[in-house]
């Protein structure tokens, strides 16, 4: 009789919490706009957080509630962010360009000058943090590809242990600028059609020194500073583009690459 009376009690007891999350579930639920989940099946479902949220669900969420562009989605692109613009009413204007990852290092297996031999954990951020990763060049590319595994659509492959950019692929996320230990990616705009010239360096060594440790690498001569009628700007040791003259002045990039004594300023051809 005892065990009959406990089986009914704990019964009884069940059946009323169950009434009551009944009740809280009925006045405290909150209903979801359908927009969402219209929204989420728009977006590329990888949840790789380029946009800027952990999953795209919450992306979604965000667009509904107007706090996020709904052009976020780096993967989708622009038939995903026209299609959102549909669900939520709302125009999207197509860019006449967009952020492109840059490598600021022109270093390979065929050119990185190594000091000592490196068997620890093959990432870069593991490497630099032993030793330089045997490098000479303590501002170099490591060459283990931690920028490749974080690209969300493949935009970057490994040749001779050094990234190669797809930038006909890449949509700026920047989650390879976030990863490379060294700093030495960065998005720049990029205009289809026009021509991408860069400085693949980011020694800020005096030139004597940058010498020793990399054949390939700027030593501020200041030779496309006058070349270029100051569009190349040489700072701490260190030559880059002021794409803001750049864009008042075209010089002639071609002289330039050529007369560069190092060839360390490149230019990066889509596929």
């Amino acid at each position: 009789m005892l065990l009959l009376y406990s089986i009914l009690i704990t019964v009884g007891l069940g059946l009323f919490f169950a009434f009551i999350l009944f009740i809280a579930d009925k006045k405290l639920r909150v209903e979801e706009d359908p927009r969402v989940e219209k929204i989420e099946k728009a977006l590329a479902g990888l949840n790789c957080g380029a946009c800027g949220y952990p999953s795209c669900r919450l992306a979604a969420e965000a667009m509904v509630k107007g706090e996020a562009d709904i052009g976020a989605c780096l993967v989708g692109g622009e038939n995903a962010a026209t299609e959102i613009a549909g669900i939520v009413g709302k125009e999207f204007k197509k860019k006449t360009h967009k952020n492109i990852a840059v490598v600021h290092c022109g270093i390979d297996s065929t050119t990185r000058q190594i000091t000592a031999g490196y068997n620890g954990v093959k990432t870069c951020i593991a490497a630099n943090l032993t030793m330089q990763g045997g490098m000479a060049c303590r501002y170099g590319c490591l060459g283990f590809g931690d920028c490749a595994k974080v690209c969300p659509v493949d935009a970057i492959t490994m040749k001779n242990n050094a990234p190669m950019i797809d930038i006909e692929k890449c949509i700026g996320c920047g989650k390879c600028v976030k990863v490379c230990p060294r700093h030495i990616i960065s998005l720049r705009l990029h205009v289809p059609g026009e021509r991408l010239v860069d400085v693949a360096c980011s020694n800020i060594e005096p030139g004597k020194q940058v010498r020793a440790v990399c054949k390939i690498g700027c030593i501020a001569c200041g030779i496309c500073q006058k070349l270029s009628e100051g569009v190349f700007e040489v700072n701490d040791n260190l030559s880059r583009i002021n794409f803001q003259k750049a864009k008042e002045k075209t010089p002639d990039w071609d002289i330039i690459i050529q007369k560069c004594p190092t060839h360390c300023i490149l230019e990066i051809k889509t596929k």
